[in-house]
């Protein structure tokens, strides 16, 4: 059994919480960690969203990792009682991924519930999965989707992107979060949700058109573009779609035509020359020799 004194004081622990009625230990336990969690899941009875959120903020109660070690180790209803009798969502979130792998939805369902009733957005999410995994697909997008996207941010439409994705709606998916794309990490989210799902032509169509309006913004001296993100993203795009030519041409050209110099998009770059033996302009780059990369 992993849990004996000789491992647990040194690979788990349990934080503080910042509700400290129920006395124990803040930094981390001994032997016995599974009877201990039996008997504390008792002493706080109520649920309140402040307090989850205090654990997700702050990493407080039970910890991720133990969560998820409680679960791999085989004592799901330690994590089950923990997160109805306790409120502790890390323990939440592994019990129902763990029962949806089972196929028991509805127990999945009723471990998240309470934590839906209180109105944390993340519970939201994941209650939302456990439906669409169950096939109940409409009223899991219903219950995250936003009444009206026309006055909903990005930031606000990617959950319900990334759920549209799951449940088989790639195109709705986009259509969420192009008008967005221009906002901080939508392009790229856009990009990564799309990644094998036969929708790579749709989506450089937009990445170019955005990225022509960016070199031409960059020409007008107005600096609000992320070109070398949206150069990046569409080689990205056009690597896995196996136009491996045009996408070391497009991140060549960026790198040499803006003098690159940034350590991280090098970096990228180069991985990108070596994945596909192109040595010589990998050298080029070495050196400090201008290269698109296409020879």
């Amino acid at each position: 059994m992993f849990f004996d004194d000789a491992h647990f004081d040194e690979r788990l622990n349990v934080g503080p919480r910042r509700d400290s009625s129920a006395g124990v230990g803040t930094t981390g336990l001994g032997a016995g960690v599974v009877h201990w969690l039996s008997v504390w899941v008792h002493t706080v009875p109520t649920m309140n969203l402040d307090d989850v959120h205090w654990q997700m903020t702050h990493y407080c109660g039970v910890s991720p990792r133990l969560a998820i070690l409680l679960v791999e180790q085989g004592h799901l209803e330690t994590a089950v009682r923990a997160a109805a009798e306790r409120g502790e969502w890390y323990c939440a979130q592994e019990a129902v991924r763990a029962l949806c792998a089972r196929g028991e939805f509805e127990r999945a369902r009723s471990v998240i519930e309470p934590f839906v009733a209180i109105g944390l957005m993340a519970a939201k999410v994941l209650a939302a999965e456990v439906l669409i995994e169950w096939g109940r697909i409409d009223e899991g997008l219903k219950l995250v989707g936003p009444e009206d996207l026309d006055r909903v941010s990005g930031r606000g439409c990617r959950d319900f992107a990334e759920l549209l994705v799951k449940a088989g709606r790639v195109d709705e998916a986009i259509d969420v979060l192009t008008p967005h794309v221009r906002e901080g990490g939508i392009a790229a989210l856009l990009v990564e949700m799309t990644d094998g799902q036969g929708r790579d032509d749709r989506v450089l169509d937009l990445l170019e058109t955005l990225a022509a309006k960016g070199l031409q913004a960059a020409a007008d001296q107005a600096w609000n573009w992320d070109l070398s993100s949206l150069q990046e993203l569409r080689a990205t795009v056009l690597e896995r779609a196996g136009r491996v030519d045009e996408a070391i041409r497009v991140f060549g050209t960026h790198v040499t035509d803006r003098r690159v110099r940034n350590e991280n998009t090098l970096t990228r770059y180069a991985r990108l020359l070596a994945r596909h033996d192109r040595l010589d302009a990998l050298q080029d780059l070495a050196t400090g020799r201008d290269t698109d990369g296409s020879s």
